[in-house]
C-alpha cells in the first residue's frame, strides 16, 4: 500500500516537472518569436523609410520618369499572376501538412506505467515460482523438452 502511494507520488512528481520544464520552454520560445517578431517589423520599417527617402530624393531632383506602362500585354501578366499564386498555395498547404507530420514524428510516447517482465505462471503448480519465458528451469519449457517437472522440484527442494 505504502510502495503504491510512493510510486504514485513519484509519477506525479515526474509529471509536475515536466509539465515544469514544458511551460519554461513555451516561455522561452514565446519570448524569442516575439523578439524575432520585433526585429522583422523594425527591419521593414527601416527598408520602407529608406525607400521613401529614396523616392522623395529622386522627386526633389528631377528625376521624374514618364508614366509607363509597367506591363505591355495585361491579359498575358494577369494568367501569369494567377498561375504563380496557385502554386504558391498548393507549395504553402503541402509544407503546413509536412511540418505537422514531422512534429508528430519528433514525439515519443512513452507509458507512464513500466512494461512487466516476460514471466510465466505454471497454474498446475501450487506454489509457482516465476521464470522468464525462455529460461530452461521454466516448468514449461522442461514439459517441452520431455522431463518430469515432479523431479525438478524435489531436486530444487533438496538444495535448499
Amino acid at each position: 500500500m505504502l510502495r503504491q502511494e510512493a510510486e504514485e507520488l513519484r509519477r506525479q512528481i515526474a509529471l509536475s516537472k515536466r509539465a515544469e520544464k514544458n511551460k519554461q520552454s513555451k516561455e522561452k520560445e514565446e519570448l524569442e518569436r516575439k523578439a524575432r517578431e520585433a526585429q522583422e517589423q523594425k527591419e521593414q520599417e527601416e527598408a520602407a523609410l529608406a525607400r521613401w527617402e529614396a523616392k522623395q530624393k529622386g522627386e526633389l531632383d528631377g528625376d521624374s520618369k514618364t508614366t509607363q506602362p509597367l506591363v505591355d500585354d495585361l491579359e498575358t501578366f494577369s494568367a501569369d499572376f494567377a498561375s504563380y499564386k496557385a502554386k504558391s498555395k498548393k507549395a504553402i498547404k503541402g509544407s503546413e501538412r509536412e511540418a505537422v507530420t514531422l512534429s508528430l514524428m519528433k514525439n515519443r510516447l512513452v507509458s507512464e506505467v513500466p512494461t512487466p517482465a516476460r514471466k510465466v505462471l505454471d497454474p498446475t503448480m501450487p506454489h509457482p515460482d516465476r521464470y522468464d519465458l525462455y529460461d530452461p528451469r521454466n516448468p514449461l519449457n522442461v514439459r517441452k523438452r520431455g522431463g518430469d517437472v515432479e523431479s525438478m522440484i524435489e531436486k530444487k527442494s533438496r538444495r535448499v
